[in-house]
């Protein structure tokens, strides 16, 4: 029990330390973005306009007020085209960390600094997105969770006069089948004026 003990103090020691080495403030869950907003509360990706949605393989998607498409997959949002790149946002979350005391495996919960992905702020030139999906993080208040959307793909080109092409990252094969399903719509979206240099 004692050698536990220790353990647990050990840990939550160094997770102290590297805290307080970090010079960047906390970010409260009210902050995070876009905060704790579900996806099918976030304004963004509500419908614009009032045709019904369209259906494309299993999915069915909408152009979004985003800017871009929400693709549902049944009630659920599958995933987000969007026309904003990833940001990164130092998070507060909670962390499974396991050992080993006295040949006993050992499994807690600490707080920990990490990284999670947002939406960012920035517009990408038009017909360019990134594909998003939502996963929620748990912050070091326990029970509250905080949004993280992942990038899945990016709908872009390598030159300014090039073809468009989805590059798809790491994700299961059914995901991916269903991310090369949706280039005809991301094919139809609006593309800008080729350039005249």
């Amino acid at each position: 029990m004692k050698a536990f003990l220790a353990a647990v103090l050990l840990v939550g020691l160094s997770v102290s330390i590297a805290e307080a080495r970090d010079e960047n403030p906390p970010i409260p869950p009210s902050q995070c973005l876009p905060s704790g907003i579900r996806p099918e509360n976030d304004s963004r990706l509500a419908k614009r306009g009032s045709e019904p949605p369209q259906k494309i393989g299993v999915l069915s998607y909408y152009p979004n007020r985003g800017g871009g498409f929400t693709f549902r997959e049944g009630a659920d949002i599958a995933f987000y085209a969007l026309p904003y790149p990833p940001q990164t946002r130092d998070f507060d979350a909670m962390v499974l960390v396991g050992g080993n005391v006295k040949g006993a495996k050992v499994v807690f919960h600490v707080a920990q600094r990490v990284k999670i992905f947002a939406v960012g702020t920035e517009k990408l030139f038009p017909g360019a997105y990134f594909i998003y999906r939502c996963r929620p993080v748990e912050t070091a208040q326990n029970g509250i969770f905080c949004r993280e959307d992942t990038p899945i793909a990016q709908w872009d080109r390598d030159t300014p006069t090039g073809k468009f092409q989805l590059s798809i990252m790491d994700v299961d094969s059914q995901t991916r089948v269903k991310l090369k399903s949706i280039v005809p719509v991301l094919e139809q979206a609006p593309k800008p004026l080729p350039s005249r240099s």
